[in-house]
């Protein structure tokens, strides 16, 4: 939505950087597409966090103008995670909450989701696997936003631990 006014600053190159389908989010603005559209046509580069989106993107750029692609893909990365520098969330704090879950079940799993809770996260399909699988926890970590906190499906089996500290 802000190339008009990058535009105006007459770029001598343009990345974009493309890390969500943002014309799928709620209440997402009619123009967004087109604004898009002449963003990649100018882009000189383009970097997507899936290969949907790199699809998706080489699509929406058309047949005569393909800025140069780059996967990075949004993951997490274990090795820094588990060096947690000063203020992450420690293996012995993580060991700790696990350890206040009730048991696992015969034939049980955790299951675990962190990013965020927003109105692109599932909600009904994530309590009808809590309800299909009560003998698996499902450990959701990550902030709420854009949808409210109240409509977080609420089963024995769900636990939604909020944020953590990267």
């Amino acid at each position: 939505m802000a190339w008009p006014l990058a535009q105006a600053l007459q770029p001598g190159s343009v990345i974009y950087d493309c890390a969500d389908e943002l014309s799928g989010f709620s209440g997402a603005p009619r123009e967004l597409l087109k604004l898009e559209a002449a963003l990649l046509a100018a882009a000189d580069r383009v970097f997507v966090t899936s290969p949907a989106l790199a699809t998706a993107r080489a699509a929406a750029a058309g047949p005569c103008r393909h800025p140069p692609l780059s996967l990075l893909l949004n993951r997490v990365d274990p090795d820094f995670a588990a060096r947690s520098p000063g203020g992450g969330w420690a293996y012995e704090e993580a060991a700790g909450l696990i350890g206040r879950l009730p048991p696992l079940r015969e034939g049980g799993v955790r299951a675990g989701y962190a990013g965020a809770i927003d109105e692109r996260l599932d909600l009904p399909l994530l309590a009808a696997l809590a309800d299909a699988r009560p003998q698996w926890q499902f450990l959701i970590t990550g902030p709420v936003s854009k949808i409210d906190p109240q409509a977080l499906p609420q089963r024995p089996n769900m636990h939604w631990l909020g944020p953590q500290p990267y």
